[in-house]
């Protein structure tokens, strides 16, 4: 079947639908589109643009450093009077400068500065030139590896942020136990409730119960087991946040007890033990690395399938449990870094190249 062409929807809508995917940690999604503006755009300046995005994913929120070169490399050769070619040149040092290939990563800065002497990243790049020049001179030590084995981490307090609701009008937040709202800023409790808590938005402040907390997000403990939103019970603490349209309800986890509600709702828990197993480090694998890039955004995963789905405390099953009981802390790598573990609902019986599913070629 022919690929459909980016024509039909202009390229704004591919690029926003590329940003929407890295906003939602979906890197390889965001790869795809690019690679779909950069084949199937009629505008010159848009298929570069689009290559140099790629490369920036792949640099960013990748760690695939040699793919980030080949695809800026490629924009400037072949678009080379595009302003996309400025900006290739100048992030291809900063990557080698990342790779710790300082000789490279100088003679790159030097070119940018040669060929856009009045260019907008001028002076950065004279910056990093200087920076890289100098690491050349030094002689460094051998790094002393860690014993600790790779493929398991101490993330046991690692706490996962995850989306279990938005679009929301009102939320209403119960506990068998009294229920504390937080000032997320000062940390101090602004509110104290023996009863259920309504949160409803006065312009895009937070009202609990009515009462107005001049706030636009805050904390929720319970002094009980479990919290409960939408009649489904979360272990953990939460995080309500207004905007000037919405609630959002974010559910802060320890990343293992994150799992418990994740493994049961992504394989039945009445698999083979060893299953059970894999589908847990999978999980914990693409949680951890989501995490690490997500530092700069209100949560880290969604609880639906766009991440992995989330079920919470009432999805969890004894099978499942024991799965993440029995591999706590074991993750999935690649010389030595997490691995974008995706991972499918069906395969036919075999797994497929990532670079035939979303343009990446990716371990």
């Amino acid at each position: 079947m022919e690929k459909a062409a980016i024509g039909a929807y202009n390229d704004a809508q591919g690029f926003n639908t590329s940003a929407e995917f890295l906003n939602r940690g979906m890197y390889l999604e965001a790869v795809g589109t690019y690679q779909e503006i950069a084949v199937y755009s009629d505008n010159f300046n848009n298929r570069a643009r689009a290559l140099l995005f790629m490369g920036t994913t792949y640099s960013l929120y990748l760690d695939q450093y040699d793919a980030a070169l080949k695809e800026f490399e490629n924009v400037m050769k072949v678009y080379p009077g595009s302003p996309a070619a400025e900006d290739a040149l100048f992030n291809s040092g900063m990557v080698l400068y990342e790779k710790d290939e300082f000789k490279k990563a100088y003679e790159f800065f030097k070119q940018y500065m040669a060929k856009y002497p009045n260019g907008m990243r001028r002076q950065s790049a004279e910056v990093w030139a200087d920076s890289a020049k100098a690491q050349m001179s030094q002689i460094r030590e051998p790094e002393e590896i860690a014993s600790v084995p790779l493929y398991k981490r101490d993330v046991e307090d690692t706490i996962i942020r995850v989306l279990i609701k938005n679009r929301a009008e009102k939320i209403t937040i119960y506990s068998e136990q009294n229920i504390s709202l937080y000032n997320p800023f000062s940390k101090k409790m602004i509110y104290r409730s023996t009863g259920p808590v309504t949160f409803t938005k006065q312009g895009e402040q937070l009202a609990a119960n009515d009462l107005k907390l001049d706030l636009h997000m805050c904390m929720v403990k319970t002094d009980g087991k479990t919290i409960m939103v939408d009649n489904r019970r979360f272990r953990g603490d939460l995080t309500i946040l207004a905007d000037s349209k919405s609630l959002s309800v974010i559910n802060n986890i320890p990343v293992e007890q994150y799992l418990y509600g994740v493994v049961p709702k992504e394989m039945p828990p009445n698999w083979a033990k060893e299953a059970l197993k894999a589908q847990t480090v999978a999980a914990r694998t693409y949680a951890l690395y989501i995490k690490d890039k997500s530092a700069d955004k209100p949560y880290d995963v969604e609880s639906t399938t766009t991440s992995q789905v989330y079920g919470g405390f009432d999805s969890e099953k004894k099978e499942s449990n024991l799965a993440v009981d029995e591999t706590r802390g074991q993750v999935i790598t690649y010389d030595g870094k997490l691995i974008v573990a995706y991972f499918h609902s069906s395969s036919g019986g075999h797994t497929e190249d990532s670079k035939n599913v979303w343009s990446a070629d990716l371990p």
